[in-house]
């Protein structure tokens, strides 16, 4: 790995820790200081604009695609092309999601239904039309978040991404607390994506990044398009398979049984945070080896991807084993009596998401030999098998049903069938990735006694009780995973890093 994506995964890892705390914190903080009611709404109205948000991440992963292709080839005339052509799919997007949103703001009645109150309506309206705004500059973020990513100015990036969480968290207490309303809450975000618009625009014309509106390819535009088409229909899919379970507990359950299931969802989203961390930065080495057509592309994709798969196993089985000893405890704490289903939701999800994590790259390498559109066929099938499987369970087992549902449908699609398309379609070698993971397993051992231990005889019933076996059952699993599961190269990757800091703080001191 390169400078660049060491440094830029250790920021994003410092983002990932305050997106978890910003979830922890806004809950509770805008339950009190705001109420149920007025949370509720400012739920419901993120969760419907930002959705919108698909579109752009399809769009996004398109563009990086062939940008790296394009400066694979030294073409910088296509590549400039390629980036006015792109501006404006994004301008129009921009202009498309705040119309939406805007349209939503004027039917606000109809959304929240005849029990809404005109308090609840006003506020609503008012959420979605700044909503709206933010939505439409996040999208114009996204035509430069791919334009730096694909030239992999992973720094910036991640450092934008770590202003964005900190301003937002360091904000949100006085906000609140002085009186602001749901409202303010989003203008403060706005405002921070407003600035984060100028940084990356003053960005783009310091790297002499050039956007050449003439020679207007509309056969590029169309295959773009139909490439695109595929990869926005997964993070739809992906969007349903999600979200649907939350659909049908308030279905068939009702609102309070929903909440149960929303708060186990709000901890697998955090652990999700975690298990996309690495991957994201080898996007643009996957692209530029399949552009570069190399006998040995595939080899060398498969290894990118047995590193980083790897070192997301470890990230991703300390926090399940860490949840699984500690959380019960944890959320009987913060969120109070009757929500102990969570942990058990909790639990499902981020088990059936282990394997998914560690061969996020599997996915990108079909993306970019444009081998994904059968898989995401096969992806659609398999989400309406999850609904016609979770509808059932959620009748009769509530939402525990629906997290049975949701994580059978995972294990089939996620997991096996990715497994197997990636190995036999794409070329990846699913068996030698496997055999590398089933490797780290011994070094659990260990921490996994410890942990069952201080589960079974710590007298664990409060957050600040469980503290200090948190910090013990760390500090045993990291150790553990040092000495009996990593490689040389992976001890490496942080050892040498700190051995640089140490040379040039004991140079200062002489």
């Amino acid at each position: 790995m390169g400078r660049s994506v060491k440094v830029g995964a250790v920021i994003s890892g410092i983002s990932v820790l305050m997106n978890v705390v910003y979830g922890l914190v806004i809950v509770p903080l805008m339950l009190r200081t705001r109420g149920a009611a007025e949370f509720g709404l400012y739920n419901m109205c993120t969760s419907i604009l930002l959705s919108l948000l698909v579109l752009q991440a399809g769009f996004v992963s398109t563009y990086m695609r062939y940008a790296v292709q394009l400066e694979e080839k030294g073409e910088t005339t296509k590549r400039d092309e390629l980036n006015g052509l792109f501006l404006t799919v994004f301008v129009a997007l921009a202009v498309i999601m705040a119309a939406v949103g805007v349209a939503i703001a004027l039917n606000t009645e109809f959304v929240l239904g005849v029990g809404a109150t005109a308090a609840e309506i006003a506020l609503t309206k008012k959420l979605m039309l700044v909503l709206s705004a933010l939505v439409a500059l996040n999208t114009l973020n996204g035509m430069f978040l791919g334009i730096f990513t694909a030239r992999e100015r992973f720094v910036f990036v991640k450092s934008i991404a770590l202003f964005d969480i900190l301003v937002r968290t360091a904000l949100l207490f006085p906000v609140l607390y002085f009186g602001g309303d749901a409202v303010d809450v989003v203008l403060v975000w706005l405002g921070v994506v407003t600035v984060e618009l100028v940084c990356y625009v003053v960005k783009n014309v310091s790297l002499g990044v050039k956007f050449r509106f003439s020679n207007f390819d509309w056969r590029l535009l169309r295959e773009i398009l139909g490439f695109t088409f595929f990869i926005l229909l997964k993070t739809m899919v992906d969007v349903l398979i999600w979200r649907i379970g939350s659909v049908l507990v308030t279905r068939y359950r009702g609102a309070e049984h929903n909440a149960v299931f929303g708060i186990g969802l709000s901890f697998y989203a955090m652990y999700q945070q975690l298990g996309l961390l690495l991957s994201g930065f080898l996007i643009p080495a996957i692209n530029r080896l399949t552009a570069s057509k190399k006998e040995n592309a595939a080899e060398m994709q498969t290894e990118l991807m047995l590193k980083v798969g790897r070192l997301q196993f470890f990230i991703c089985s300390f926090v399940i084993t860490a949840f699984a000893f500690f959380g019960r405890a944890f959320i009987a704490d913060y969120a109070g009596e009757g929500y102990e289903g969570s942990y058990v939701i909790s639990l499902l999800m981020m088990i059936s998401m282990l394997l998914p994590f560690c061969m996020q790259l599997a996915e990108q390498t079909a993306v970019s030999k444009n081998l994904h559109r059968k898989m995401t066929v096969g992806y659609t099938l398999f989400a309406v098998a999850t609904l016609a499987i979770s509808i059932p369970l959620t009748k009769l087992y509530g939402e525990i049903g629906a997290a049975v549902g949701l994580s059978i449908g995972v294990v089939a699609s996620y997991n096996i069938y990715q497994i197997v398309y990636s190995h036999k379609v794409v070329g990846m070698n699913m068996k030698s990735w496997g055999r590398s993971l089933l490797s780290c397993l011994p070094s659990f051992v260990i921490p996994c006694i410890v942990g069952a231990l201080i589960m079974l005889f710590g007298g664990i019933n409060k957050i600040a009780a469980f503290i200090p076996f948190a910090v013990l059952y760390t500090a045993v699993y990291w150790a553990s995973v040092w000495f009996i599961g990593m490689k040389d190269y992976e001890r490496n990757l942080f050892l040498v890093p700190a051995k640089r800091i140490l040379a040039k703080i004991t140079r200062k001191q002489n």
